[in-house]
């Protein structure tokens, strides 16, 4: 069975019959998928339901308990989204999950959907990865949540979180002296 296949992947893991089936053809999808799991895992297993089904309701929120140390926001770097609370801390979790997630899938390559001289190009099966992890943390964004987000998730992986970090400081200290200015 060529487990780099969607469809071979789903069905190997609706035939685990317990825990240790489960972690076994876990092991085995990521064995055929160079020690990883594939762009389509979270999609196709866990956010279909698959997951939850075949261990039982809740087993999917195991993924929660593994994202690790969230990164550390502090004032000094501003907001993401400018309008504070609530909104700002969607932002925040959405960034998070989407660099866990690109960290779990350091080959990724996800292009969203866009139009390229005149032709619609959707979206591939790791920018679906990236999307789908993003959602569970926040399932309705705005677009523009979304946009802001996944962005600097994508600025983190390609660069550092320091890097980020660095860059938000100096960004946020020229804003605060500009306005001091006026």
């Amino acid at each position: 069975m060529d487990l780099t296949q969607k469809d071979n992947v789903v069905a190997l893991m609706k035939s685990s019959t317990n825990e240790q089936d489960w972690n076994k053809n876990c092991d085995a999808v990521k064995q055929a998928n160079s020690g990883d799991y594939p762009s389509f895992w979270y999609a196709a297993i866990i956010l279909s339901g698959v997951c939850d089904a075949t261990l039982g309701g809740g087993a999917s929120q195991i993924r929660i308990e593994t994202w690790g140390q969230p990164r550390t926001w502090t004032d000094d770097m501003g907001e993401i989204s400018g309008f504070g609370g609530g909104y700002e801390q969607a932002c925040r979790d959405m960034t998070e999950a989407g660099i866990v997630w690109l960290e779990n899938h350091p080959n990724a390559e996800p292009v969203f959907s866009h139009s390229e001289g005149g032709n619609w190009i959707e979206n591939n099966e790791d920018a679906d990865g990236l999307e789908a992890a993003m959602l569970v943390a926040e399932p309705d964004p705005s677009g523009a949540m979304f946009g802001a987000s996944c962005g600097i998730a994508r600025w983190v992986h390609a660069n550092s979180w320091e890097a980020f970090q660095v860059a938000k400081r100096e960004k946020e200290a020229e804003k605060r002296s500009a306005q001091a200015e006026n």
